[in-house]
């Protein structure tokens, strides 16, 4: 049955409707009016707190005083105050403590990790038995642990996370996130740089032919895989050549690209949709661009496992983690993160590639 409305009935549900409306714009006019003045109170204190030099409280309060900018959708105050955010989280650096985390391995345990892989009889079976030692972190392992060490400060306090230009980092505000990332970060450490890089220093200093690991072998073997297509081969050949030769910047700004391009032909190969369609100006296909988000797709982390692509992500893409390949595509990699132990891992991936073929 439809309702008839009388003019009466219509005045009176056009009166209410209107009586609503004013409410909501009253309420969203104070609240807009309560935002105003607590802006202008966190610009007042963060003045008053660059003046007396107390650098990091004023990093902070500029900081309060843009994230209310941008819900009030100041443009003018947006603009003005990213910059001062990054200008005092950079002259409040020095302020920043710095938690120091070491670990060591003794030497016998070393030997006797080296001499278990040197004990194969060729370069090739070590290098494939490297692929099946769990040389990245299980992710689970370290998320379970990092929830029972860390600190209850980090429930509670302000947590901020900045590069050495003084941007704020994505993800750096969530201390849970953080403190997992410090962890997962050490962990990678433990298992990197003090098992593996002392296995493949050992291969390279090796005077046994049959195991020395040199540009030679190292390609001989990546092809035999058959991971390199034509395209990619005389690529990584001479980012692998530059690596041996301790040119580290060529061989990093080389070898990161090709490893994108490879990974995604190689899984294309094991049945994953890595196409991405574009429809603007006309119907094209072309790979997808490798990141954080493709690396968590299900289909992905069943082909690879959820440990190696979580440790592709922390080594290629994570802000809070070395994030190499956003680094190298948009020059921001210093000259100190081109060394031997970065581009190592870089090549301990492409050799994980090869072992599973």
């Amino acid at each position: 049955m439809i309702p008839i409305f009388t003019g009466l009935d219509l005045i009176s549900i056009t009166y209410k409707y209107l009586c609503e409306e004013t409410k909501r714009l009253k309420y969203k006019q104070m609240k807009k009016k309560e935002k105003q003045e607590e802006l202008s109170l966190d610009l007042e204190m963060a003045k008053e707190a660059e003046e007396k030099q107390e650098l990091l409280r004023a990093a902070f309060l500029y900081k309060s005083a843009l994230e209310k900018a941008c819900e009030l959708q100041d443009s003018q105050k947006i603009q003005e105050l990213k910059h001062k955010v990054k200008e005092l989280n950079k002259k409040s650096s020095d302020e920043y403590q710095t938690a120091e985390f070491r670990t060591e391995i003794s030497k016998e345990e070393v030997e006797r990790e080296v001499n278990h892989f040197l004990s194969e009889p060729s370069l090739e079976a070590i290098l494939t038995k490297l692929t099946k030692v769990r040389f990245f972190p299980k992710f689970s392992e370290i998320e379970k642990s990092a929830q029972e060490t860390m600190p209850i400060s980090y429930r509670f306090v302000t947590v901020n996370t900045t590069d050495e230009d003084g941007n704020l980092v994505r993800g750096g505000e969530d201390g849970e996130y953080t403190w997992l990332m410090q962890m997962y970060g050490l962990s990678i450490g433990v298992h990197l740089k003090l098992r593996l890089l002392n296995i493949l220093r050992e291969l390279m200093r090796t005077t046994d032919q049959k195991k020395n690991l040199n540009e030679k072998s190292l390609m001989k073997y990546l092809q035999q895989s058959n991971i390199l297509e034509a395209p990619n081969l005389p690529l990584v050949k001479i980012g692998i050549k530059r690596y041996f030769e301790e040119d580290y910047i060529s061989a990093i700004h080389i070898l990161i690209p090709q490893f994108e391009n490879v990974f995604l032909r190689f899984s294309e190969k094991a049945g994953i949709d890595v196409l991405r369609l574009n429809q603007e100006g006309g119907i094209s296909t072309q790979l997808k661009t490798l990141n954080s988000h493709l690396l968590k797709r299900k289909e992905l982390m069943k082909v690879w496992s959820e440990d190696f692509c979580r440790f592709l992500d922390y080594v290629l893409f994570n802000p809070l983690g070395y994030d190499l390949r956003n680094k190298v595509a948009h020059g921001e990699i210093r000259e100190s993160d081109c060394n031997f132990a970065t581009v190592t891992v870089i090549l301990f991936i492409f050799i994980f590639l090869a072992g599973r073929t």
